[in-house]
């Protein structure tokens, strides 16, 4: 399979910039780990602030972890191997994981806006 210089270049530059997310996001997530651990054992850091680094984590990992088919696709392509077949994306589950993956965040972003709001209400309501 032999590409033309345009799209090797892209291919290239596609591995970097995976290879480069994946290494960012990892040393984040190792970053905010550690000191997400030694704040579990802080008394002065609040439960809030222990959720919110403990997601930061999560979310790093998660990122890195959604980098990683691009890194390996470009990895394949510049080999001259073929897509997998089980990439196929004219098949119903894959295009449904990859909606479900993509759409996961701002269901959780608007679940907690809502029951923030919601809160807020009550407490607001319950001062009166």
């Amino acid at each position: 399979m032999n590409h033309s210089p345009e799209k090797r270049w892209q291919t290239i530059l596609v591995l970097v910039l995976s290879a480069l997310g994946i290494l960012y996001f990892l040393l984040q997530a190792l970053g905010i780990g550690i000191y997400w651990f030694i704040s579990l054992f802080d008394t002065q850091t609040g439960t809030l602030g222990n959720v919110s680094n403990g997601l930061l984590v999560w979310a790093s990992i998660l990122s890195a972890l959604l980098l990683t088919p691009t890194l390996w696709l470009s990895i394949n392509q510049l080999r001259g191997q073929p897509v997998p077949t089980w990439l196929d994306g004219h098949k119903p589950w894959i295009k449904w994981s990859i909606l479900a993956s993509v759409l996961i965040w701002p269901i959780v972003i608007v679940l907690g806006w809502s029951s923030r709001v919601n809160r807020d209400w009550r407490s607001l309501s319950s001062a009166r």
